[in-house]
């Protein structure tokens, strides 16, 4: 599963050199540590198409898998498009969110169905293992004709539960020792290096003072065939008791016995220190991470895991958007108890967040025209409209600013009325209230 070696299945490779970014041509940048693969290392799986939500990922860096998890949303593995933050289309303090075509390079395929280019892509971690997780806009919808999501786990499977590792990865191969030494790399440095293959310290294969050269023989690339190989779930340390994983699985589920998503393959035996078994990245864990980026890319997507806050206004009102939101609602200062958003986080840092505020329906709130008018609550896609500066003002109080249309969010009067988008400076009708009625998980 290493983004700098073989374990990504680059199509720029098959029958030729590797790039030198995977690693595959002369080697001169690597500078990763020696990799262990034992001769046992079992690949290979049976084809299976039972999951259409599973499709292949392409990107600069290489071949990938990914798993649809809302008809225009995949999740994969962040090393897949090169840990690179620079894609999301979110904003900051310094930069708007854009949330235009980031052009990535890179598209995503389901069998049987159209291959979708994929507009940006947010990265949680910065390293293989645990946190390297992705999460992807396509272009337009998946027809669910075609492919339908698969859900996330909320929870880690039991000891020994019966898991099943999907991929795109090869279909047969197996590791054999070439017993050819690891050589100094041509930058210099210790003998980690092979000009074909991966080099192990693996005591029993290690003879010469480097290690010994591996290879992998008989391995097929799948051209198109999913497959799935199940394994037994290790809870204590989340991941698989066995190795599975094989040239182009990388950003592949693991799928609990109901069909949930509890793990994103990421680095293969030996990819990460001190480890001699595959190591997938944590999906439970970083669910609200997924759920959040499925909110800000997906339509009509709820973020269960992002906060629930209340906007209380100078007279005492809350703002509300009526049932939920949906087709021709506003959101309005009428209520007299207090009405929930969630509270979606975009970008932003300290005293200033970018943030989407959600209906219980799924629906953002939108200033038309980004600002000038009343704010309504009938948007499925989160877009520079749907976009609020949270500005800290006090204890518990903020302004909300359009940052399309940079002005300040008003309730009429105080309160008791309509709620606009139309003010160029903030005062006590622009002050409202904010109370978490639930947390936000942690991602």
């Amino acid at each position: 599963m290493s983004i700098n070696r073989t374990k990504l299945l680059s199509f720029s490779c098959v029958g030729s050199a590797l790039v030198t970014m995977l690693g595959c041509s002369s080697g001169a940048d690597r500078d990763d540590a020696p990799i262990t693969v034992s001769k046992e290392h079992i690949q290979g799986g049976s084809p299976d198409g039972s999951i259409p939500g599973i499709g292949q990922l392409n990107t600069p860096v290489g071949g990938c898998t990914a798993t649809l998890i809302s008809s225009r949303v995949i999740v994969s593995a962040a090393h897949c498009f090169g840990f690179d933050r620079t894609k999301s289309g979110v904003g900051d303090l310094q930069r708007a969110p854009d949330f235009g075509d980031q052009n990535t390079g890179s598209t995503f395929t389901i069998d049987g169905g159209p291959t979708l280019k994929i507009l940006k892509f947010a990265v949680l971690g910065q390293f293989l293992g645990a946190d390297d997780v992705a999460v992807a806009q396509l272009e337009s919808d998946v027809d669910p004709s075609v492919a339908t999501p698969v859900g996330v786990a909320s929870s880690s499977p039991a000891e020994n539960d019966i898991v099943d590792d999907w991929g795109y990865g090869c279909t047969t191969g197996h590791v054999i020792d070439t017993g050819n030494p690891c050589l100094v790399p041509p930058g210099g440095g210790a003998p980690n290096w092979c000009a074909m293959g991966e080099c192990s310290a693996n005591p029993d294969q290690n003879t010469q003072p480097g290690g010994e050269c591996l290879a992998w023989v008989g391995v097929t690339p799948s051209a198109g065939v999913k497959t799935r190989n199940s394994a037994h779930w290790n809870a204590t340390k989340n991941h698989t008791h066995e190795n599975r994983t094989c040239p182009g699985d990388s950003g592949g589920p693991i799928t609990d016995q109901y069909g949930n998503i509890v793990a994103i393959n990421s680095a293969g035996a030996g990819d990460t220190a001190a480890s001699d078994t595959d190591s997938p990245a944590n999906a439970v864990l970083h669910r609200p991470f997924i759920r959040r980026m499925n909110a800000v890319y997906g339509v009509n997507q709820l973020c269960d895991t992002c906060a629930q806050i209340s906007l209380q206004t100078y007279d005492g009102h809350f703002l509300e958007a009526q049932n939920g939101g949906g087709p021709g609602t506003v959101v309005e200062a009428w209520a007299n108890s207090p009405a929930t958003f969630r509270l979606v986080p975009v970008g932003g840092a300290a005293v200033v967040y970018v943030v989407g505020l959600q209906s219980e329906g799924g629906y953002f709130a939108s200033a038309i025209n980004g600002g000038g008018a009343n704010v309504v609550s009938d948007r499925t896609l989160l877009g520079p409209w749907e976009t609020f500066a949270l500005v800290g003002t006090g204890t518990n109080t903020v302004n909300l600013f359009t940052t399309s249309g940079q002005q300040f969010v008003s309730a009429e009067g105080g309160g008791g009325g309509d709620v606009n988008a139309n003010r160029a400076k903030a005062d006590i009708w622009e002050t409202f209230n904010i109370n978490a009625v639930s947390n936000a998980a942690s991602d």
